[in-house]
């Protein structure tokens, strides 16, 4: 399922740079490691199901758009299915 990118300006309207519920400019700070919110804006606007990492830590908070993480084996494990 892919997730819509968030609107530019028309016409005569306020900017929508809403994407989700959240204002697209303002997710950072949104990780612990201020590297890996890069990370999380590509997953998220790739429309990705997971991120992909042994780093669990550093990635809560990325349910917040809807994406899950995994371990590298969890990945297999999907994979296998």
């Amino acid at each position: 399922m892919r997730r819509e990118l968030p609107r530019t300006r028309q016409r005569g309207s306020k900017p929508q740079n809403v994407f989700r519920g959240f204002s697209y400019f303002l997710w950072r700070p949104l990780l612990r490691d201020p590297n890996d919110d890069m990370v999380a804006e590509v997953a998220v606007a790739a429309g990705a199901q997971a991120i992909v990492t042994h780093n669990r830590r550093d990635f809560l908070g990325v349910e917040k758009f809807g994406l899950k993480i995994w371990s590298p084996r969890q990945l297999l494990e999907r994979m296998r299915k």
